[in-house]
């Protein structure tokens, strides 16, 4: 199954720069969803997959976009460090907030 995940997320990291603002920001949260599935069984380097997908994207999406992905990924012991790293450096608040609020991962 993990192959599998690996593959998808491959794929859309190569075809995320061709879309729209909104097409972004609906792979980034389906990114995001299909890590939280995941996260349990995830070795590092798949864990280092999705952070790649989700940095290729993230400064392409709208601050609601980076709000819900933040409010995902935060609580999140084995989240990708740099996605987090990002969304916790936001300008905004409601981007940021949740990160530096809830996040173990970072120091």
């Amino acid at each position: 199954m993990m192959n599998a995940t690996v593959g998808i997320l491959e794929h859309l990291g190569q075809s995320a720069a061709h879309r729209s603002p909104s097409e972004q920001g609906c792979i980034i949260r389906e990114v995001a969803d299909l890590f939280m599935t995941h996260h349990a069984s995830c070795s590092p380097s798949q864990i280092s997959l999705f952070d790649q997908v989700m940095m290729s994207i993230v400064d392409k999406v709208d601050a609601a976009v980076r709000a819900q992905v933040a409010e995902r990924l935060a609580p999140v012991e084995t989240a990708p460090n740099e996605i987090l790293r990002r969304l916790g450096g936001d300008d905004e608040i409601r981007v940021a907030g949740p990160v530096l609020s809830q996040s173990k991962c970072l120091d």
